[in-house]
């Protein structure tokens, strides 16, 4: 500890003057180093009585004669190192300190890291129980009208359709399976986009579908994502109150274009921006018009950006809705 103090008088006075008999300061201890902020220590005032005695003849007489002197003094001193003093001694403190915020930043980390991953797992295993339910629908609904038809006669086309249904329960419910198969990653032919219309024609007589198709057509979705795809347009047309719909397959230069027009009921343009979100779904007077979860064009949104492809769409109040659907050879 470096310390600097220096004592001094300020001045010797006689009696009450105000002139003093010495001026000041006089320095009268003082160590090495330069003040900064001093502090006081302490100040006083030294007063000084004198009285005489006079011996007169053979008597003693006493005469009390006063000398009376003030000398006001100050004592300062200052620390020099005060601060690396503090410092070392609240160093541990300090380094502890940081120690503790360290490991609760470290904690906070660790909670919110955690808290994402089961945010993100519970949320991939809402999307698959939504979509499963989703996708059950069509080939239930499917299956009740090929056991009816199949109950007034017998027809080999029907069990074809009913295989294919089951076919597609199972690939459906594979997600849920601890040892699920392999999605096949192999396209689909152009039998099996034509059991898709088939199976939606068998679903919805009374819907006129026109589907044009080119020549050696080359689709780069496989069958799974393929029928997801195209049910949920087409039975999506067909919610919204369509009684028309055609889908026409044109190849372009880098990619391969699929247009859906209907003459459904279609949208106002202020909803178009929202129809792919999960679970959105248009509502008048704050009352759903129809039935369903809201997730089927969220499912074509993800399976069009798992290809790589884009898709447009253009409606208008009573005079149907158009999707484009782009996707790359």
């Amino acid at each position: 500890m470096h310390v600097i103090l220096k004592q001094e008088i300020l001045g010797i006075y006689y009696k009450d003057a105000v002139k003093p008999l010495v001026s000041g300061p006089i320095i009268v201890y003082t160590t090495n180093g330069t003040f900064h902020n001093p502090t006081e220590l302490s100040t006083s005032k030294w007063v000084t009585e004198k009285t005489e005695t006079n011996k007169i003849a053979d008597r003693i007489e006493s005469k009390e004669i006063l000398y009376v002197f003030s000398v006001p003094r100050k004592t300062s001193f200052e620390v020099v190192n005060l601060g690396w003093i503090l410092f070392k001694e609240l160093a541990s403190l300090l380094l502890s300190t940081l120690l503790i915020l360290a490991a609760f930043i470290w904690l906070f980390y660790r909670t919110i890291t955690n808290l994402r991953k089961q945010d993100k797992q519970i949320a991939v295993l809402h999307d698959v129980v939504d979509n499963i339910s989703h996708e059950l629908k069509t080939p239930v609904a499917t299956l009740k009208i090929a056991a009816k038809t199949l109950r007034k006669s017998p027809d080999d086309n029907i069990i074809t359709v009913i295989e294919r249904q089951v076919s597609r329960l199972e690939q459906t419910l594979d997600p849920l399976s601890e040892h699920q198969s392999a999605t096949s990653l192999s396209p689909i032919t152009a039998d099996e986009l034509q059991a898709i219309f088939s199976d939606f024609q068998l679903c919805n007589p009374t819907v006129k579908l026109i589907v044009e198709l080119g020549s050696n057509l080359q689709i780069c979705l496989n069958p799974t994502d393929a029928t997801t795809f195209f049910y949920n347009l087409m039975n999506n047309a067909v919610k919204y109150g369509a009684t028309a719909l055609g889908i026409r397959f044109e190849e372009q230069k880098n990619y391969l274009s699929i247009q859906f027009r209907d003459n459904g009921q279609g949208m106002d343009e202020s909803e178009l921006p929202y129809i792919f979100e999960k679970f959105y779904r248009i509502q008048k007077d704050n009352i759903h018009d129809t039935k369903g979860l809201g997730i089927g064009l969220f499912l074509v949104k993800n399976i069009i950006k798992k290809y790589g492809g884009e898709i447009k769409v253009i409606s208008k109040l009573q005079q149907g809705t158009t999707f484009t659907v782009l996707l790359p050879r």
